[in-house]
């Protein structure tokens, strides 16, 4: 696993964009945007950009075939979130939806977990290296960290067969629902110390 730094997050935004272009989240608030896949990569760098130094990134690899983003108990959570809706590239229309579905996340985070965690902002593997454990290997180093010094972390996922992958790393649902607009499916999952299998 290699943590990223400014010089690798043109390859990381690629490699999330890529990932992320048919993901149910961006299909659904992003179907009117032409060249979704450029935008999302503008975005994405942007986002990368934005985060404070306190964030952990990472990757599988120096191809950046997966990107890991973990975000801190010290960081502010609005920032990152809505700093990724601040780029041109994307339609006011789309900035809007996705600000509401980021305030959802943060209200249904905060609601599980109010005390100090770690917040698992994104998790992506491109399309042509999936099937291969990069999201598990991804996965699996942070949160022995994380056993180690005793901390729990948290997700969300709009996908359900990614459940069972978090499920099998020791997560467990504590949120199933729809997110406004009441198509988009949600999941929010949280995991305490100790239960990497």
């Amino acid at each position: 696993m290699k943590r990223l730094f400014p010089s690798d997050f043109a390859a990381a935004a690629q490699t999330l964009a890529a990932a992320f272009l048919h993901y149910e989240l961006f299909a659904e608030y992003g179907q009117a945007i032409p060249d979704l896949r450029e935008s999302l990569e503008q975005d994405f760098l942007h986002y990368l950009k934005a985060l404070p130094e306190t964030a952990e990134i990472y990757a599988d690899s120096d191809a950046v075939h997966g990107v890991s983003v973990w975000l801190p108990p010290a960081v502010s959570p609005m920032l990152p979130q809505l700093s990724f809706m601040h780029t041109y590239a994307l339609e006011e229309q789309y900035r809007s939806r996705m600000q509401a579905f980021s305030l959802f996340c943060q209200a249904v985070r905060f609601h599980h977990m109010p005390w100090p965690h770690w917040y698992l902002n994104l998790l992506a593997v491109h399309p042509d290296a999936q099937g291969l454990g990069i999201g598990k290997q991804l996965l699996s180093e942070k949160l022995r960290d994380l056993d180690r010094r005793q901390q729990p972390c948290y997700l969300e996922t709009q996908r359900e067969r990614n459940t069972h992958l978090y499920q099998s790393m020791g997560f467990r649902v504590v949120e199933q629902c729809f997110a406004p607009g009441g198509t988009l499916p949600f999941w929010g999952m949280l995991r305490t110390p100790g239960l990497v299998v």
